[in-house]
């Protein structure tokens, strides 16, 4: 057995070495008793299947070494390792195992609100009810187009108006989104439109459903749809 059941059976130098990650405190792990180890450390979130333990010590020619165990290893090997580490090189391993866990909580969140953007994209998509395919494919009537532009010129003026509520890349996002599906009008389908539409939908929802009313682009997807329904045919 590893644990620090009784400190008196263990070197101060070794006690001193270990006092530093005995303190230490962050979000993305927490401290656990662990029979085998001095020290195990445990991730949390997204990390919970990550750890950091040193195992044991041995003491050569007055230096200390420590056998760590820890999981992930490196960007490239996610799976664990076991290793003697010199005090310095147990720092190290450490510093790099807890940026490993912050690099695996910043994929998370940017996975995560790539999957939310899909799911709200198809949920908005299927707001249209296509239900004649043939008829989806083909495009608006020159009246049309030229009424969804020029709605989508007030949405954008719209969305420049309240620029400062957006984050400055998802900004840039529905800015560029806006500006495809404008020059886009002419040579595509509804259905084309409608998922443009959809996906600028999606982009306003991540930053907060007060967006989608302050920027009025469910008046523009209710024009859109009744054009794709025939409730309004336009001249």
């Amino acid at each position: 057995m590893s644990s620090i059941n009784d400190i008196t059976k263990i070197p101060i130098v070794v006690l001193e070495a270990l006092k530093q990650y005995m303190d230490v405190k962050d979000k993305k792990f927490i401290r656990v008793e662990h029979e085998e180890y001095y020290l195990y450390l445990k991730g949390t979130n997204i990390n919970e299947s990550s750890f950091f333990g040193i195992k044991m010590h041995e003491i050569k020619n007055n230096s200390i070494a420590f056998l760590v165990s820890n999981q992930p290893t490196s960007k490239i090997h996610p799976d664990k390792s076991q290793q003697w580490l010199n005090e310095a090189s147990l720092k190290a391993n450490f510093l790099n195992w807890t940026k490993l866990l912050q690099t695996y909580e910043e994929m998370s969140e940017i996975y995560q609100t790539t999957d939310r953007e899909k799911q709200f994209t198809e949920e908005f998509f299927a707001e249209f009810e296509f239900v004649d395919e043939q008829e989806a494919e083909k495009g608006f009537t020159s009246f049309q187009i030229i009424e969804l532009d020029n709605r989508l010129e007030q949405f954008k003026l719209k969305i420049h108006e309240i620029g400062d509520r957006f984050s400055p890349e998802i900004l840039i996002e529905i800015q560029n989104e806006i500006e495809v599906t404008q020059n886009g009008l002419v040579q595509n389908s509804k259905k084309w439109f409608a998922k443009q539409l959809a996906r600028i939908q999606a982009k306003i929802m991540k930053q907060g459903p007060k967006l989608l009313k302050d920027t009025s682009i469910e008046l523009l997807k209710s024009v859109a749809v009744d054009y794709i329904k025939g409730r309004l045919l336009g001249m």
